[in-house]
């Protein structure tokens, strides 16, 4: 059986939420950037805000996101906790900060602060999509399943098609709550998302998809076993006959 190394799994997109847009407003411009891909090559993402949904930002404020984003893009993550710290005391109406926040404390493993960084993301905007993407993963390290599902499929619903948060759902659904069924399902959709076929993926769903199979043909053995047979023939009783010639000799 193949073994799945949770540690292959969830690669955040570091750029998500790359507006400074205020709680309330249309977010439909804010969308997080292209993620890494987790099991191929890392992929180029912008590191800038988008500035036709920040026109009304200054340039200092501008390159400030931005220097943000590039501490995380390139994993400098102690140094990205203490930027999105001090953004977070500056401008703490922005929902994208506290996401950005949220994502420099899971990278440096505050997850109860991560939590309550996203929290306050969705405080502020409540329909903030990035927050439901950076929630998934913290949630998932929480040992809170039911919040990481909710928050991966609320995310899918409202993102662009995204193989990684499909890819991040099945392994949610694999590894930590069993359902290998719906596992199955998030895996063949994040296949199918790719811009390519990733083999090692196609190997997790040829595993997943044997074993299912594997497991319902013994619950169908196991079923048919438990069954009741057919009643068996009832034999004419002897007793009867033995009493008539008993009579009959007397």
């Amino acid at each position: 059986m193949l073994v799945r190394f949770a540690s292959f799994l969830l690669v955040m997109a570091l750029a998500g939420c790359s507006s400074l847009m205020k709680s309330g407003s249309d977010d439909t411009a804010d969308q997080p950037e292209e993620s890494q891909q987790p099991l191929a090559a890392e992929t180029e993402a912008e590191t800038g805000p988008d500035d036709s949904a920040d026109a009304d930002l200054d340039a200092e404020t501008k390159g400030l996101f931005k220097h943000g984003l590039i501490l995380l893009k390139s994993k400098r993550y102690d140094q990205a906790l203490k930027h999105w710290i001090i953004m977070s005391e500056r401008f703490p109406d922005y929902p994208g900060v506290w996401v950005n926040l949220g994502l420099s404390q899971y990278q440096t493993g505050d997850f109860e602060g991560s939590k309550s960084s996203i929290d306050q993301a969705l405080v502020l905007n409540s329909e903030f999509c990035p927050a439901f993407q950076a929630m998934g993963p913290v949630a998932r390290e929480l040992g809170d399943f039911t919040l990481a599902e909710q928050s991966y499929s609320k995310a899918i619903q409202c993102s662009a098609p995204n193989p990684d948060l499909h890819y991040n759902l099945g392994i949610l659904y694999d590894l930590y709550m069993r359902q290998y069924g719906k596992a199955l399902l998030q895996y063949r959709t994040a296949q199918q998302l790719n811009k390519k076929e990733d083999p090692l993926l196609s190997i997790w769903i040829q595993d997943l998809d044997k074993r299912i199979k594997n497991t319902q043909a013994q619950e169908a053995a196991a079923e048919a076993a438990s069954q009741p047979s057919e009643a068996p023939t009832q034999q004419t009783n002897p007793e009867p006959a033995a009493a008539a010639d008993l009579e009959g000799d007397s």
